[in-house]
């Protein structure tokens, strides 16, 4: 084995270690509630990657720091609420995911084909939505990774080619619009020229 691939080997295993420690509680030393959904998770994996974590875990600053508990808020459905600052459940789901195994892990592209020439709008298709409100939690918590991830995303989606007989779920892109409008803050910009683009495109 030579010194390269004795050193990716490693690496490899300590990637694995720290993924297989998402699926034990056993050292969990703080808790995340978000949309009803609960994680226990390790101050020491988030910590290290997130300013935003490190700051709310110090227990002579925040109460969460001293109880270990951090409670997130959702959205509201209200359309003309400020939901900047909030949290989708299932982008939280994917940005510990992705804390854990450094990976990007989403639903599969909800592309559908048409049926009957009409478009299909199953109420599960939320791909550009969660790649948006991915985006949104991303640059909350400061992970200009998982930011570049979401964005390029949700940026192949929304400004690629129409694809003959395949249409993205109308009620998708609605709400990837309001997602990229309401839960990111109003200088980031990176979502917005794509949304319009598609906007146009599909409407």
């Amino acid at each position: 084995m030579t010194i390269q691939s004795a050193q990716q080997a490693g690496a490899l295993k300590r990637t694995k270690a720290i993924s297989s420690m998402r699926e034990n509680e056993e050292h969990a030393d703080l808790t995340i509630e978000c949309g009803g959904r609960t994680y226990r998770v390790h101050k020491n994996i988030l910590c290290a990657q997130s300013e935003w974590f490190r700051a709310a875990c110090r227990k002579d600053t925040f109460k969460e720091g001293r109880q270990s508990t951090i409670v997130l808020h959702t959205p509201s459905s209200d359309p003309a609420e400020d939901n900047i600052g909030l949290d989708d459940p299932e982008a939280i789901r994917i940005m510990i995911s992705y804390l854990y195994d450094d990976e990007y892990k989403t639903l599969p592209t909800l592309i559908r084909p048409k049926e009957g020439g009409k478009r299909v709008t199953p109420e599960d298709d939320r791909t550009l939505s969660t790649h948006a409100s991915v985006f949104a939690a991303a640059v909350k918590y400061g992970l200009p990774g998982l930011r570049d991830l979401a964005a390029a995303c949700y940026v192949e989606i929304a400004s690629g080619p129409h694809i003959k007989n395949q249409v993205i779920a109308i009620s998708d892109i609605a709400q990837a619009i309001r997602t990229a409008h309401s839960m990111v803050p109003p200088d980031v910009k990176d979502l917005r020229k794509a949304t319009s683009s598609r906007r146009r495109a599909c409407f």
